[in-house]
């Protein structure tokens, strides 16, 4: 009993609640997709089967138990085997690129059995970890140091899951590293002035990827804006030409 309220103690209450939140949220939401509702004079039936929201429901069970699960294991162990964890999430990601399921142009799956896994996905965690453990235990390193390593961690995924291709992802890893570096105590001035050329260069060389899709369109050129002649306008002034010259 005692381990038990040792292990809810550690629950973060304003994340809990905020996952709570959001899973009751897109819980509501998937379920109202299974509903028949009325249009004018006509019920309409869905075209979710209930099964979809009975699936959804088993996985948002699933996450809270895996959630308490986590609570149960001490800390010492997700430190001692970060950069354990890290190494594996890295050989998934090369692996997807190798033989994952390719959907929608790009590779972003493996599979195993009948069950699908996103590599990406498990790469985050793993990420957090490692950079966690380095900059803990790198507090009376100067900031440049800890930016070097924490770009060193960062690069393999983000590099890995940019070729799949997925620049969302890839970019998240980067969005992850600069509050971690805040808090290490880096100097906000100094990740501002190192993200802004490398968020630059990042897109750069994405986009220039032969998988890539464009962030935006490029405007077309002052030329091809300007208002080309009517074609009634144009005729009368071709039959205007010939009295033009007889006159």
């Amino acid at each position: 009993m005692r381990g038990l309220l040792a292990m809810l103690t550690r629950i973060d209450l304003p994340a809990f609640l905020a996952w709570g939140g959001l899973v009751i949220f897109g819980l509501a939401a998937v379920y109202s997709c299974t509903v028949d509702y009325q249009a004018a004079d006509e019920i309409v039936a869905s075209t979710v089967p209930r099964a979809v929201y009975h699936g959804q429901f088993i996985w948002a069970l699933l996450g809270g138990l895996v959630m308490l699960l986590t609570l149960a294991v001490p800390n010492r162990y997700f430190e001692t085997f970060a950069y354990l964890f890290y190494a594996l999430s890295l050989v998934l990601l090369v692996l997807v690129l190798l033989v994952g399921a390719e959907a929608g142009g790009g590779r972003r799956w493996l599979g195993f059995g009948g069950l699908s896994v996103q590599p990406s996905e498990l790469a985050k965690v793993a990420f957090v970890f490692a950079l966690a453990r380095f900059l803990s235990s790198r507090t009376n390193r100067s900031p440049l140091i800890l930016v070097l390593g924490a770009v060193l961690i960062t690069l393999p995924p983000a590099v890995l899951v940019a070729r799949e291709p997925d620049l969302g992802t890839s970019l998240v890893f980067v969005a992850l590293s600069v509050p971690m570096l805040f808090f290490a105590g880096v100097p906000a001035r100094l990740l501002f002035a190192l993200a802004s050329p490398a968020i630059s260069a990042w897109f750069q060389v994405t986009s220039t990827s032969p998988n890539s899709t464009p962030i935006a369109t490029v405007a077309p050129p002052a030329a091809a804006m300007r208002r080309r002649p009517r074609p009634a306008r144009a005729a009368r002034r071709r039959l205007a030409q010939p009295h033009a010259a007889t006159l």
